[in-house]
């Protein structure tokens, strides 16, 4: 088993195709948003896909951009991203005990 858990599938330049091989290939994958606003739009790219999710992120390079636009709600986000993210980490580790080669 293969687990990225740290990808900016947005960023690539056919996240849909890379979304699919993940599949194909087996690979589990954390995709990471840049901006807090850039999640809706990444978590539709892995549409579909039992192995890969979406957490909210910003990026250290952004933050003085960004912060002046994050919410209350953005925030929200934010704090369910991480119980995702560790709930996530939790059932992939469940999963795979002795699985690893």
């Amino acid at each position: 088993m293969k687990i990225d858990m740290h990808c900016h599938l947005d960023l690539y330049q056919n996240p849909f195709e890379v979304a699919k091989e993940c599949d194909d290939k087996g690979i589990y994958l954390l995709s990471v948003t840049t901006t807090p606003k850039a999640w809706e739009g990444t978590k539709l790219l892995a549409h579909g896909s039992s192995r890969i999710r979406t957490a909210l992120g910003l990026h250290p390079n952004l933050l003085i951009i960004e912060h002046t636009k994050l919410s209350f709600s953005m925030l929200y986000y934010l704090k369910l991203s991480i119980s995702v993210r560790l709930v996530l980490m939790e059932e992939l580790t469940s999963k795979s005990i002795g699985t690893f080669s």
